[in-house]
Formats: C-alpha cells, sequence, structure tokens
C-alpha cells in the first residue's frame, strides 16, 4: 500500500487520483487496536494494506469522489457506503504485491 504513486495503486495512487490531500482516520492496526476499535477479526487492516480516508465535508459527494478516486488507484475492494458511512472510505489492495504495476 505505500509504494510509489508511479506504481499505479496504493495509497499515494489514491491521494494523487483525488487530487488533494486526505487525513488517514485508520491503516494498520495492531490485533490490540483493531479489537478495541471493533474490527473485523479478519480485517485488511491488520495486513497493512487497508486504510481509511476521512470524509472531510461528511457529504455524499465528497463520499463519491473519494470512492472513485479509490477505484481508479486500482484498490482491490472498497467498502459501500452503506458499510462505512459517510465519514470515510475504505480501501484496500489485499491482492497487489509491490511490482504489480511497475512501470
Amino acid at each position: 500500500m505505500t509504494v510509489a504513486a508511479s506504481s499505479g495503486y496504493g495509497l499515494d495512487k489514491w491521494r494523487e487520483e483525488y487530487g488533494s490531500a486526505r487525513t488517514i482516520t485508520s491503516a494498520y492496526r495492531n490485533p490490540v487496536r483493531n479489537d478495541a476499535v471493533g474490527g473485523a477479526q479478519a480485517s485488511r487492516h491488520l495486513f497493512g494494506d487497508a486504510a481509511d480516508l476521512r470524509n472531510e465535508s461528511g457529504a455524499l459527494p465528497e463520499w463519491n469522489d473519494m470512492e472513485t478516486a479509490a477505484h481508479l488507484a486500482n484498490a482491490d475492494y472498497v467498502a459501500p457506503q452503506t458499510e462505512s458511512g459517510l465519514g470515510h472510505v475504505h480501501a484496500d489492495w489485499r491482492n497487489h504485491n509491490p511490482g504489480d504495476y511497475a512501470q
């Protein structure tokens, strides 16, 4: 997930596709932290390939733009708004390995 945007995927690519800085509300979580926040037992945050970015306005248009940017950043999974709420967008790159998109 922490690869250069030029790799074609990951957090930097997501930010690039969105077009401005975002606040990361959650990324890697150790098991104790994951339990404390009520994370899923097999949360991708435990593997370090997931991130949640804050929807600063809390409005649906911003959420939609962030979701689109996550797909353009080749996220393997983007949680639907009905699952994640409007407060953030969750994306992960569970099926990526460094170099998959190297140019």
